[in-house]
């Protein structure tokens, strides 16, 4: 008898506590797969609230930067007038 296959008490064992074990190998599969998709979500919130932090910080500087360059500016802008009022001035007795 060709192509006919004789099954043994043994085969059928083997198959069948093949096919009930994979969901148990493939369920541990999932679930490690959910764990680390689960530690990537926490890498990344993690990274998000750094950049955060980081971006507050600079905004922050940049505001002190700004208000202590004010009073430079501002004494610049007067010099510059007091400048170009001694030029007219110096041109008008001329």
């Amino acid at each position: 008898m060709l192509g006919r296959r004789n099954f043994h008490s043994g085969d059928v064992f083997l198959t069948v506590a093949a096919s009930a074990a994979q969901p148990i190998f493939d369920g541990f599969t999932l679930y490690h797969k959910q764990k680390a998709a689960e530690a990537a979500l926490d890498q990344a919130d993690a990274l998000y609230r750094q950049a955060v932090i980081t971006a507050s910080q600079n905004v922050a500087d940049a505001l002190r930067g700004l208000q202590q360059d004010t009073p430079a500016l501002q004494a610049a802008i007067k010099s510059e007038l007091a400048a170009n009022k001694s030029l007219d001035l110096i041109k008008r007795c001329s």
